[in-house]
């Protein structure tokens, strides 16, 4: 599903999260303003080691149906560079 992250990016994959909706294309709206997201910067920032790394892009990784609960459940791919 998600778009490689360019050579000189490194990549970081988010925890599994659960969501009650029907489709993947829920959990992708607004994906671009999560780039500022706390957690996703510091994920960023342990990956690369650098305090100042920052999150580029955020994209849905993987989205598969939940069969116990309904909804599905999906994980997100941060590419993060450094300045």
């Amino acid at each position: 599903m998600a778009k490689p992250c360019s050579a000189d990016q490194a990549v970081s994959i988010t925890r599994e999260e659960y969501y009650p909706g029907p489709k993947c294309e829920h959990v992708s709206r607004n994906l671009d303003s999560e780039r500022f997201k706390l957690e996703y910067i510091e994920l960023c920032q342990s990956e690369i080691g650098s305090e100042s790394a920052s999150v580029a892009s955020v994209q849905i990784a993987s989205c598969v149906p939940d069969q116990n609960r309904g909804g599905i459940v999906y994980t997100k791919q941060l590419c993060c560079s450094s300045p």
